[in-house]
């Protein structure tokens, strides 16, 4: 089916459609461009619109730009938009930032980028051009579209989970997610989208994605030929199918193992070395071309679980440092790490930005004793 998202934006009308054209995908994802009007003429606009079926909002984030005719903010509107699907009673939708400056924006809100729930996801003008992220805005419509299915289904709490999840039973999944997600789905949809993208997909958890599934079979993928016919035919059973599946690839972790046991029994995964998990592999499913993970300068352990967000490449626990910023996971979350030599060497800083303060004194020793 065809996504139709509206967009609104302070750009002059010709300028919106360019933008606008720039985003679509023939026959699956159409964009509407609405220049912004007066704050009443907005409204009744956008309240139309709602009722007679949309997809989602496309906003710019400075829609009340120095110079513009309009004295509202996007968060404004947005909120305004999720006021007014609740007053109609009508299907909840999805509502996406854009802005020429995206890095401004997420300076400004740091850890609170969907600024209080009122946007799903935020793109830059130009990353919302590459086919993945279109995908991401289409997978979220349609996230959307399947909780309104659900809301207004018969189906009990449990029977909604195994089909957000594509699951034959939530055995498998936490208590406290199980529960966490059922005080979501009793607030809002938004709420329930914005908790289950967050949360489980865009943070490794039960759900991780190929880096992940590659580190914790002890595989380097980039020089492993068969690593394709590897995750895509016999580690198929783990791959995750539910919402936002077409544009964010994941696996289930309790897949990954179920795998290793099933086939390799003797040795757990965690507690086997890379080279000994790829020999194991090799000789179940014949395929001689997948090379092992090798250990990162100063690191001392191939028991890799977890992947480098510097390098990007394989890492075990006892050899990471936990990034800042991850004091209140949930127990189902998993905590993202940096390798001594990516900390000291400052790799891909943006990517992580700082380590944990109570692992700060031991990686100063570390530091100081390897400058030496």
């Amino acid at each position: 089916m065809a996504y139709n998202y509206h967009y609104i934006d302070d750009n002059p009308t010709r300028r919106n459609a360019s933008i606008a054209r720039g985003w679509k995908i023939p026959d699956s994802l159409d964009i509407t461009p609405h220049d912004a009007t007066a704050w009443d003429n907005q409204v009744a606009q956008i309240a139309q619109l709602i009722s007679n079926g949309v997809s989602g909002f496309i906003l710019d984030w400075r829609l009340n730009e120095q110079g513009t005719n309009i004295h509202y903010s996007a968060e404004a509107l947005a909120e305004q938009i999720r006021f007014i699907i609740k007053d109609q009673n009508s299907a909840a939708v999805p509502i996406i930032l854009v802005s020429q400056s995206i890095d401004d924006f997420r300076r400004r809100y740091e850890g609170n980028l969907n600024v209080n729930g009122l946007f799903d996801s935020h793109y830059s003008k130009e990353e919302l051009m590459t086919e993945s992220n279109k995908q991401q805005i289409m997978s979220i419509a349609a996230a959307y579209q399947t909780l309104n299915d659900l809301t207004s289904s018969n189906a009990n709490h449990e029977e909604k989970i195994q089909r957000l999840f594509s699951i034959p039973t939530c055995s498998n999944l936490h208590p406290d997610f199980i529960e966490s997600l059922q005080i979501k789905m009793g607030i809002s949809i938004s709420d329930t989208v914005q908790f289950i993208l967050n949360s489980v997909v865009l943070h490794p958890s039960f759900l991780i994605e190929e880096d992940w599934v590659a580190a914790r079979l002890g595989i380097d993928k980039a020089n492993s030929f068969d690593w394709d016919i590897l995750k895509n035919d016999f580690l198929a059973s783990a791959k995750y199918n539910g919402i936002f599946a077409n544009a964010w690839e994941r696996w289930w972790m309790f897949g990954i193992e179920q795998w290793w046991r099933s086939n390799m029994v003797d040795k757990s995964l965690q507690n086997t070395s890379a080279p000994e998990r790829v020999d194991k592999i090799k000789v179940y499913t014949g395929l001689q071309n997948l090379v092992a993970a090798t250990k990162l300068p100063l690191c001392k352990s191939d028991n890799f679980w977890t992947i480098c967000e510097g390098h990007k490449r394989p890492l075990s626990n006892m050899d990471g440092f936990v990034i800042r910023g991850q004091s209140n996971l949930a127990i189902w979350q998993e905590k993202k790490q940096v390798s001594l030599d990516a900390a000291i060497q400052r790799i891909n800083i943006d990517e992580w930005e700082a380590i944990a303060a109570q692992y700060k004194p031991k990686f100063e020793k570390l530091k100081s004793f390897y400058a030496d």
